[in-house]
Formats: C-alpha cells, sequence, structure tokens
C-alpha cells in the first residue's frame, strides 16, 4: 500500500499464514516478518487501501459486500462519499482513483451494472461531481439489463449471493434464455461492477447469472 514511518516498514494488503482474511499489515523489509494486523474485517477481505504520505496513518481501506465499500478514517469523508454513493444508486461502486496532496479533493471513479466507468473531480463540502469523462460513451445511450441480487442457502448450510441481470423490456417473462457465467478459482468472486460482456449478451436478450 505504501511506506510506514519507519525505515524499512511498509504498509502491506496480505493474509499471512493462520489469518482467515486479507487484512493491513506493517510487514519489515528487514527481517520479513508481518506485525499485527492494523485494519481487518470480521467478514470480507480488504481489496483496497491508502496511506498518508507521513506513513502514520490508514487513509482508507476498501471492501466488495456486492459493491465496493470504503471507510475512511476521516469521518467527514466518509459521510460525504457515502451520500455521493447513495445519490449514484444502491448498485454503485466509488473507488479514489487518486487525490491530491491534502486530500481535500478527490479524483473519483464510479461504475455499475448499469454505469460504465466514469470519472469525476469532488472537492470534500461541495454539493456536485464534477464530470471529467466516460469510458465507452455511447452506451449510456443504450437500455441497461435489469440487476438482482439473489439468495440461497447451499446443501451445506452455507449461505450463497450471485446476480441476475434481465434484459431491458423482458416484464415478468420467466422462461428467458439463461447464460451462467461461472467465477474462476476457489478464492475469487464476482461483485456488482459494469460487466461488458453482461452488456452484450443481455442485448441479444439473454438473462446472466453470475
Amino acid at each position: 500500500i505504501g511506506p510506514g514511518d519507519q525505515p524499512g516498514d511498509y504498509y502491506v494488503l496480505a493474509r499471512p499464514d493462520g489469518a482467515a482474511r486479507t487484512g493491513i499489515y506493517r510487514f519489515s523489509i528487514a527481517n520479513g516478518l508481518f506485525g499485527e494486523p492494523v485494519v481487518e474485517h470480521p467478514t470480507f477481505d480488504l481489496t483496497d487501501a491508502a496511506v498518508s504520505r507521513d506513513g502514520k496513518t490508514v487513509l482508507y481501506y476498501c471492501f466488495v459486500v456486492h459493491v465496493l465499500e470504503c471507510r475512511f478514517s476521516d469521518t467527514r469523508i466518509d459521510e460525504q462519499l457515502a451520500r455521493v454513493r447513495g445519490s449514484m444508486g444502491p448498485y454503485t461502486n466509488v473507488r479514489v482513483a487518486s487525490s491530491s496532496l491534502n486530500f481535500d479533493t478527490l479524483l473519483l471513479l464510479i461504475d455499475g451494472p448499469n454505469q460504465p466507468p466514469a470519472w469525476f473531480r469532488y472537492k470534500l463540502g461541495s454539493s456536485r461531481l464534477e464530470s471529467l469523462g466516460t469510458s465507452q460513451p455511447d452506451l449510456h445511450l443504450l437500455p441497461t439489463p435489469h440487476v438482482s441480487v439473489v439468495s440461497w442457502t447451499a446443501r451445506d448450510g452455507m449461505k450463497i449471493s450471485g446476480y441476475l441481470s434481465r434484459p431491458s423490456g423482458a416484464g415478468t417473462v420467466k422462461r428467458l434464455p439463461l447464460v451462467v457465467m461461472p467465477h474462476g478459482g476457489p478464492e475469487d468472486r464476482d461483485s456488482l461492477g459494469f460487466d461488458a460482456t453482461v452488456q452484450y449478451l443481455s442485448a441479444r436478450g439473454y438473462a446472466v447469472f453470475q
């Protein structure tokens, strides 16, 4: 993630032997050892984080529930970005792509299952996002699939969630052709983000289950 405030000391995202999930640790280059966890989440792996330039503070860390959720050490930023995400809809990912030196202006990358990735500048304390550009801008003119979270209990009692995308205009039709898109790897998972393959299949009348 970045250097700590001591020589040879770094903040890292890692899952050391014996740890149940990925968290933030301090790692010593000199002796190759992890310190105690700095931040852990009781349920989810941490996927992203940033530290202050002086190496003393974790500025924020992120994890995926259905979309990306980030927690900031500065409660003022936490509250403001929670409002930003709330204004964009429940299935929206808001990532901090970069920031000014004093962290009062943020470059945000925002996407979702119905939102191609777009970049915005946000000044803390402001009430608006300044649009800087979007990828695949023509897709904003086209209908997008209706997405829902589906949950069930597996045979061994494990609760599992998945995502069903139905073509725009399918209404209440039940027997749609369905494409199942399994993810790879025993430690991988899908989440609610912009997926070009899902968009492509949905535009051609397929429901997609991830």
